[in-house]
């Protein structure tokens, strides 16, 4: 899972051709584990109302297989050029709408309650759930290899 300092807080900031960017297409490109993944809290693509997709944080995710972030406060699964992402901004702050016009890939949107995502990876099976505060199974996304 790459962490990666979506804010811009690095001497070069977060921009693609960046210092850090280098050292993520890099590594991924070497790693060899089953499932590769990037976290980022600015959301490369969502359909939130009040902040909507941030483009400094398109970079190229085609070699990963889920794509997380936060940031907008609403739930939004979405499939990018083959790229799974998902952004959880459910955790507790005030709820955003979303848009009406939808990010094209945009699979699934919730902004009904707060909730938090769960997820299990195995070799060969990673599973995603999203729950509402109250326990409701809301979404899930299951890859396997």
């Amino acid at each position: 899972l790459f962490m990666l300092d979506g804010n811009g807080y690095t001497p070069d900031r977060n921009e693609t051709d960046s210092i850090q960017s280098e050292w993520f297409y890099r590594e991924a490109a070497s790693c060899r584990t089953p499932w590769k993944g990037a976290c980022i809290h600015q959301p490369p693509y969502t359909t939130s109302a009040v902040h909507g997709s941030t483009e400094a944080s398109q970079w190229d995710y085609s070699n990963m297989d889920l794509v997380l972030s936060g940031h907008t406060h609403l739930y939004e699964r979405l499939l990018i050029g083959g790229t799974n992402y998902i952004v959880n901004g459910l955790g507790g702050q005030t709820i955003y709408a979303f848009s009406s016009t939808i990010v094209s890939g945009s699979l699934f949107r919730y902004n009904a309650k707060h909730g938090a995502g769960k997820m299990i990876v195995t070799p060969k099976r990673l599973a995603w759930s999203f729950y509402s505060y109250d326990g409701a199974l809301v979404d899930t996304l299951t890859l396997e290899k």
